[in-house]
């Protein structure tokens, strides 16, 4: 089955098509590290979950 075909279908294709990784993309946006900040967030809760 070809779904789409042709400079159209190429075009549509590589505009929805991811160019990077997900989480690159957050860290050049925002500048955070997702899994520092991920690691930090699961102690706090542990700690709150404790008391």
């Amino acid at each position: 089955m070809i779904l789409f075909q042709g400079a159209i279908g190429n075009a549509y294709i590589s505009l929805y098509a991811p160019r990077m990784q997900y989480k690159d993309e957050i860290i050049l946006a925002t500048g955070v590290e997702p899994k520092e900040n991920s690691k930090l967030i699961y102690e706090e809760v542990l700690i709150l979950n404790l008391r």
